[in-house]
């Protein structure tokens, strides 16, 4: 009797390793990015805050994510003291679902991203246009003469001061 309960533990000890599947975790991290948020003190700060990351993650880009028939539950998180988005699920080796489902949710993220660094964008080439604009008016043909005839009177003006100073020294040694 002993025997026999062995062999039948044995054989579905066995029978349940070689038919179960492994179980994965799956994980998706984004490093959320930087932009200048102050011009004149350069300070840098994440393009948006990363607790409205999250929060949009999982009310909305997750559940538009979800599935009924793959029913893979993604939950999302951020590491303390970080820049990072992490999406996690499980499944079974060889379910390409996660992934499908975890680049849906990363799309929508870098979507409300490129928004933002559209408008940032934006602003930073209407600034250049203007910094070009202003150079150009500065290396203008009218300025330029201007500028040329003011450092020619000036020179005439330090060299009429020069002559005087020399006549005034020779006048002194005599």
């Amino acid at each position: 009797m002993i025997l026999i309960g062995f062999i039948a533990f044995i054989a579905i000890g066995s029978l349940f390793v070689f038919v179960r599947k492994d179980k994965f975790e799956y994980t998706t991290t984004l490093e959320i990015g930087t932009t200048i948020k102050n011009q004149e003190t350069q300070d840098i700060g994440l393009i948006e805050p990363l607790a409205s990351i999250v929060e949009k993650a999982k009310v909305a880009y997750i559940p538009q994510s979800y599935d009924e028939k793959t029913r893979v539950k993604i939950l999302c998180s951020s590491p303390k003291d970080s820049d990072l988005v992490l999406l996690k699920s499980s499944g079974f080796n060889g379910d390409i679902n996660h992934a499908k489902q975890h680049k849906l949710v990363v799309d929508k993220i870098l979507e409300d991203h490129d928004k933002a660094g559209r408008g940032a964008k934006s602003k930073i080439n209407s600034r250049i246009l203007r910094l070009e604009y202003d150079l150009e008016k500065m290396q203008s043909d009218d300025l330029f003469a201007i500028n040329v005839a003011s450092l020619l009177k000036t020179i005439a003006t330090a060299k009429t001061c020069s002559g005087k100073r020399e006549k005034n020294k020779k006048d002194i040694f005599k």
